[in-house]
């Protein structure tokens, strides 16, 4: 049996390995460790998104506009999904609609220029009511050319039979500097008679914050609903809550009115025809606006 002696220099090349060995093991198991702390102290960037409540306010401004919930309820869900944290009072702004561009209104003006491919057309705004949102922004818009947004489905047929030069009305859901997008219910964009402040539904401010019955002959009617116009004959009866001055000066003039969708008042306004007479429940909520809504009562009167 013959024996393998291993020399000197040997025994120094196998101890030079052996020890780098160790030393990359040892790199790599204190790499392992100083990952593993990191991971430990890394912040959870899995957490529950940011509610977007610039869609919240508008979905919620929608509903209460639609009649689907109050202006109470629509705050609480709000502030909810914000969360308690914070700048009550901002929150509140926000979903008063201050700091954002929701803007719903009827708006009135004579059509410029449309692109049914794109969905979108501009006119030159005459007159806008009813407005839900920040009431400031209506004077950036009276008597400007403006775009408009969003045109789709019934509504491109509605655009499409209105020439330029014509007049038309649509309810806006935002106003982002001079461009309009449709409300998310939208309700009405179709053909309209030529604005004139002498023949519009403008109450004389006299008659401005009226709660009361009246009595007129329905002289137009949204064919895509809940609003409607009429002619006053008789101021039938005034509330006690009322606080126009002058309630019999809306008399021989043209009234706005709104809220049709609810249902104790859907069945009676679909039945109802241009020239036919009644007597309805009106509250001028909000005195800065034209339109009244109606309350309490919708009959139609033989004449």
């Amino acid at each position: 049996m013959q024996l393998k002696f291993i020399y000197a220099g040997e025994w120094r090349t196998m101890w030079k390995y052996t020890l780098l060995a160790l030393v990359l093991s040892c790199s790599v198991f204190a790499a392992a460790h100083i990952h593993a702390q990191e991971e430990k102290t890394k912040p959870d960037t899995k957490s529950t998104p940011t509610p977007d409540l610039t869609a919240l306010s508008q979905k919620l401004k929608a509903a209460v506009a639609a009649g689907e919930m109050t202006e109470k309820e629509a705050y609480s869900k709000y502030i909810e999904a914000a969360g308690t944290k914070g700048d009550k009072k901002m929150m509140a702004d926000k979903m008063n609609g201050k700091g954002n561009e929701s803007f719903y209104a009827i708006v009135i003006g004579r059509l410029e220029s449309k692109d049914l491919e794109l969905g979108e057309f501009t006119l030159r705004v005459d007159y806008i009511t009813s407005i839900y949102g920040d009431r400031r922004l209506k004077d950036s818009v009276l008597n400007k050319s403006v775009k408009v947004t969003g045109v789709s489905g019934p509504w491109l047929d509605k655009l499409l039979v209105v020439k330029p030069g014509q007049t038309l009305k649509f309810r806006s859901g935002t106003l982002i500097d001079s461009t309009f997008s449709l409300s998310p219910k939208a309700t009405v964009l179709e053909q309209a008679t030529a604005f004139d402040p002498a023949t519009y539904p403008i109450p004389p401010e006299p008659f401005r914050g009226f709660k009361g019955v009246v009595i007129g002959t329905v002289e137009s009617k949204s064919d895509q609903g809940y609003d409607m116009t009429i002619r006053v004959s008789a101021v039938a009866r005034v509330e006690k809550e009322s606080t126009a001055s002058e309630p019999d000066s809306i008399v021989g003039r043209l009234m706005d009115l709104q809220g049709f969708y609810a249902n104790e008042f859907r069945g009676q306004f679909d039945a109802l025809q241009i020239g036919d007479k009644v007597r309805v429940g009106a509250a001028h909520r909000l005195p800065e606006i034209d339109a009244l809504e109606v309350t309490g009562l919708l009959e139609k009167v033989e004449k």
